[in-house]
């Protein structure tokens, strides 16, 4: 188990407690101050949203309730990982080891981008008041 940021840019408290690299729970400040679980984030259709009293009070609650449901959590974040090439823009299978090594020499490189068109960004307009 791991608490990380729900996003790469997000600052504050660690919001979002992982098992195996899956989050499956997360905590929100809602407007009035307040924190709120979110448990079984990975899972849209089952999730469901517990009050809590304070942030650490959300975060403790949310590592045992991840400690109890542990076996289920690991198996559910095994298949998520399974199938994150499924739902990846534009992907029809997982990509072997050998697709991902490159064997383009330096020079068939540097033909290939000669061929390729150069576009000139146009320049910015100003606009005159």
């Amino acid at each position: 188990m791991k608490w990380r940021h729900v996003h790469i840019n997000a600052d504050g408290p660690l919001t979002v407690l992982e098992v195996d690299g899956v989050g499956v729970v997360r905590l929100d400040k809602t407007v009035s101050g307040s924190w709120v679980a979110t448990l079984d984030y990975h899972l849209p259709e089952r999730r469901r949203t517990r009050p809590c009293t304070t942030y650490e009070a959300g975060c403790r609650g949310a590592e045992l309730w991840a400690e109890r449901h542990m076996e289920r959590l690991q198996r559910e974040a095994a298949e998520q990982r399974e199938q994150r090439w499924v739902f990846l823009p534009g992907a029809r299978e997982p990509a072997s080891a050998a697709s991902l090594q490159n064997t383009e020499t330096w020079e068939e490189r540097e033909a290939r981008m000669r061929e390729m068109p150069i576009s000139v960004p146009r320049r910015a307009v100003r606009r005159r008041k």
